[in-house]
């Protein structure tokens, strides 16, 4: 699965590389944070439904959504975090205004934060405890605009 952690207070968001397979892991070279028409992605699922939620994006913000897909996450559009999935054919965003995580190792890394970890030591700790997250953790900064 992954493992995907925003900090509020520092408006930093981290994720984990590993991709899994079936269940077992495939790569620990994946790249989760990915940008399309100027936001960042970071989601969680399946990657075939993650390409095609972030190429039809704006279709789903407009209109109901047509298919189930398996896939969820954080997008940064604007220097604002939200959240965002599909759910029973419902496309939902919301404003990040806590902490938020998702994905298998998440609970860990929230955790984490609470024990004031920074978003890279919250992920790269539910690396340790998550066998579906690992590889190396990336980090953006949504103040400066920058991956750290």
């Amino acid at each position: 699965m992954t493992t995907i952690v925003y900090d509020h207070k520092n408006k930093q968001i981290a994720c984990d590389s590993r991709m899994s397979k079936s269940s077992g892991s495939y790569s620990n070279c994946y790249t989760k944070m990915v940008w399309n028409k100027n936001i960042l992605f970071i989601l969680t699922g399946s990657t075939c439904d993650m390409a095609y939620f972030r190429e039809n994006y704006e279709k789903y913000k407009k209109v109901e959504v047509d298919v189930e897909l398996d896939c969820s996450g954080i997008i940064i559009r604007d220097g604002v975090a939200y959240n965002v999935f599909i759910h029973e054919g419902v496309f939902n965003e919301d404003i990040c205004f806590c902490d938020e995580f998702t994905g298998s190792g998440g609970k860990y890394a929230v955790s984490s934060l609470d024990h004031g970890c920074t978003a890279k030591e919250a992920v790269e700790y539910a690396i340790t405890r998550d066998c579906f997250s690992g590889g190396k953790v990336h980090v953006y900064d949504i103040e400066t605009a920058k991956f750290i």
